[in-house]
């Protein structure tokens, strides 16, 4: 895994990757370093839970303690 933090002073980045990543598929994120705001999850809603009107966080613990 290759994990790099910079600080960011134009819009565009070039990156220099390994040569044993040539030829797969591999995944970028970018996200800003710190802050919890970015990782609401009452925000972030898709899928199964879409078009239902719940708060996500509290959905989870739910299905959590169900399990217990």
């Amino acid at each position: 895994m290759l994990r790099k933090v910079v600080k960011v002073n134009k819009n565009t980045y070039t990156i220099q990757l390994p040569d044993e990543y040539l030829n797969q598929e591999v995944e970028i994120v970018i996200q800003p370093l710190g802050g919890s705001e970015f990782f609401d999850l009452s925000k972030l809603t898709s899928g199964l839970l879409a078009d239902k009107n719940i708060e996500p966080i509290k959905w989870q613990m739910k299905m959590r303690n169900e399990w217990k």
